[in-house]
C-alpha cells in the first residue's frame, strides 16, 4: 500500500460494510481492505481472487 499510507482515502468504501473508515484497494488479484484510524492504517484482510475465464 505504498501510496496509501500517504493518502489512505485513496481507497474506495468497501460496499457490503459501510463505515468510512474502512477502505479496500484491489492490487492484481488481491483484496486488500484497511482501516483507517486517527493515526494509523491497520489491515483487515487480504484476499486472493481468481477470475473465472469458462
Amino acid at each position: 500500500m505504498h501510496g496509501n499510507y500517504t493518502f489512505p482515502e485513496l481507497g474506495r468504501l468497501v460496499p457490503e460494510l459501510g463505515n468510512p473508515n474502512i477502505r479496500e484497494v484491489f492490487v492484481y488479484s488481491y483484496r486488500l481492505i484497511y482501516e483507517r484510524t486517527q493515526s494509523d492504517i491497520e489491515t483487515l484482510s487480504l484476499l486472493h481472487f481468481k477470475k473465472d475465464t469458462t
